[in-house]
C-alpha cells in the first residue's frame, strides 16, 4: 500500500513484518476537491495518513464560531485521535483542497489489530505520542510583521504555499485576504 509500510518503519520504529500487520488494516479512500473526509458533529471512525493531496481541517472555536483552519498534506496524520479513541463526535470539518488519497484506519481494524496482535498495543502508545507532537496545529506563524508571517510560512511550507489559494493561505495566516494581495504585490514590484 503506497508507502505505508515504509513510513511506519521509519516513523513508528517497527520491524518489516510489523508493518506489514499494521498497514494491512488500512484502507485507502480517494477524494475530490471539495469532498468532505469529516463533518462536524460525526463520530470519529477514522484516522489517515495523507498519501497525496491536501486537506484543510477548520475547528470550530466556542467562543466566537470562527474557523482557524490548519492544512494536511503527504505524509502527515489527518482526523481527532482523541475523539477516534473515545468515539465521540468533534467539532472538524476535514475538505479535501485538491484530489487526495488517505489510508484510514477504521475504528472496527483498530480495535482487530488490538485483539489480534499482542504487539500494536505498545506500537499504538507510541503513534500517540507521535501523532500528538505532528498535529499540534498552534499557531506557528506569529510574527506581528505580517509580511514576515508568509515570508516564514513559504520558506518553511513551500508545498502549501504553491497548492493553496490565497484566500486560504490569508486565513491559515491570519491575516486579511487584501494584506496578503498587498503584501505579494509588493514582493513582484519591488524584488
Amino acid at each position: 500500500m503506497f508507502e505505508l509500510e515504509t513510513y511506519l518503519i521509519a516513523h513508528w520504529k517497527i520491524s518489516a513484518s510489523e508493518s506489514k500487520v499494521i498497514s494491512s488494516y488500512f484502507e485507502i479512500e480517494k477524494f475530490k476537491a471539495g469532498d468532505h473526509y469529516w463533518v462536524a458533529g460525526q463520530k470519529s471512525l477514522k484516522i489517515g495518513l495523507v498519501a497525496d493531496g491536501i486537506l484543510k481541517t477548520s475547528v470550530s472555536t466556542p467562543a466566537d464560531n470562527d474557523t482557524a483552519p490548519f492544512f494536511t498534506n503527504k505524509n502527515h496524520w489527518v482526523g481527532n485521535l482523541a475523539g477516534f479513541e473515545s468515539q465521540t463526535s468533534q467539532g472538524l470539518v476535514i475538505c479535501a483542497i485538491t484530489d487526495c488519497r488517505v489510508a484510514n484506519l477504521s475504528f472496527s481494524a483498530f480495535q482487530k489489530l488490538n485483539q489480534q496482535h499482542g504487539f500494536f498495543k505498545e506500537r499504538w502508545a507510541f503513534f500517540k505520542r507521535h501523532f500528538n507532537a505532528i498535529s499540534d496545529h498552534s499557531f506557528k506563524y506569529d510574527h506581528e510583521n505580517l509580511r514576515h508571517r508568509y515570508e516564514d510560512f513559504i520558506r518553511h511550507e513551500p508545498d502549501l504555499a504553491i497548492e493553496l489559494s490565497t484566500e486560504d493561505i490569508a486565513a491559515y495566516l491570519r491575516m486579511p485576504h487584501k494584506k496578503l494581495l498587498q503584501i505579494l504585490f509588493e514582493m513582484v514590484l519591488f524584488s
